[in-house]
């Protein structure tokens, strides 16, 4: 065999293993977008928590996700399968709700910030929010700070 022949015949076969390795490799780093630092929404949940007659007043539940729902939700398989985005998904949503029922200052500021941070669709197996069991507003804000700081911890290093 010829020394060009033997090139190109290498040069193809880097080709296809390096094309063989973007299509196995890019879908794992799409689907693991990374869930950006949020200290100052974290100091805006403990301003409104700190509000907390104003926050008491208010009547209005909210569809609350816990701690777990964003780390893990276990199939019926016990398959762990995390929900980051479908739990931030739900606060959003519920941050829109408490919006509409609140005057205090700054929840407009924290439902714009988590609509900034970066969502993609989790498994289908994640729970809606509706699923999700209905809680008072300052125990909303308390599992909301608590999954923001988790957030912190695994992506502010």
């Amino acid at each position: 065999m010829s020394e060009g022949r033997r090139t190109k015949t290498s040069s193809c076969r880097l080709s296809a293993a390096l094309s063989l390795l973007y299509l196995v490799v890019m879908p794992t780093v799409g689907a693991g977008i990374p869930i950006r630092c949020s200290h100052d929404l974290i100091g805006l949940v403990q301003y409104i928590m700190d509000k907390d007659k104003d926050m008491n007043s208010i009547e209005e539940r909210l569809y609350t996700p816990e701690i777990t729902d964003f780390e893990v939700f276990v199939v019926s398989l016990s398959l762990g399968q995390k929900c980051p985005y479908s739990t931030l998904n739900c606060f959003t949503k519920e941050m829109k709700v408490l919006m509409y029922h609140s005057t205090v200052e700054g929840i407009e500021v924290i439902s714009k910030g988590l609509d900034h941070i970066p969502k993609q669709e989790d498994s289908v197996h994640c729970p809606q929010c509706e699923v999700h069991r209905e809680k008072p507003v300052i125990a909303f804000l308390q599992t909301l700070k608590q999954i923001m700081q988790r957030m912190n911890a695994q992506s502010c290093r």
